[in-house]
């Protein structure tokens, strides 16, 4: 599987398993989103997910002290 596929499985094609994707799983417009912005490209190394510099859920930024 590649880095490419394992994040697709668990966005879009887990909210398609549930049945939810016309609403969640992928970044499109009138779709609820919850973003994380990593540092690095996840695509070229899976670890830099781990470098996450913002979390957005529910339109609203949040910080680290925000974060459970």
């Amino acid at each position: 599987m590649t880095t490419a596929q394992a994040i697709e499985s668990a966005t879009y094609l887990g909210a398609k398993c549930l049945k939810v994707d016309s609403l969640i799983g992928s970044l499109e417009e009138q779709k609820l989103a919850d973003l994380i912005v990593v540092k690095g490209n996840p695509l070229e190394d899976i670890s830099n997910l781990k470098n996450i510099q913002h979390v957005f859920k529910g339109g609203v930024r949040l910080y680290p002290d925000q974060i459970h």
